[in-house]
């Protein structure tokens, strides 16, 4: 009887596991873009729901289509590899945390 119990707890878990996923799918995430009367793409760089400033002043990337974007966040991705980000992360992750001491 004793593995019957401990088969049950571990298909609730798995249950409790796969609902919870099923319910981060379905929450709603901002879009990193905004398409223009013209066609052009305004593509904006998030971490988690804050925009990245890209330079002073800036925090979107102006697409020619949408079929640029693909092309302009593989080298989003390149420069986030490369570190030429982390200054800009460095002072969003700073924004809102609090030092304890």
């Amino acid at each position: 009887m004793g593995d019957g119990v401990k088969v049950d707890t571990k298909r609730q878990c798995k249950i409790r596991a796969v609902e919870a996923q099923i319910e981060r799918i379905n929450k709603r995430i901002k879009r990193w873009w905004i398409l223009n009367a013209d066609d052009t793409v305004q593509l904006t760089v998030r971490y988690g729901s804050k925009p990245i400033e890209l330079a002073k002043g800036k925090n979107a990337i102006q697409c020619a289509n949408a079929s640029e974007v693909s092309m302009v966040l593989t080298k989003v991705k390149e420069a986030v590899l490369n570190g030429e980000l982390d200054a800009a992360l460095n002072i969003v992750t700073a924004v809102g945390s609090k030092s304890k001491s």
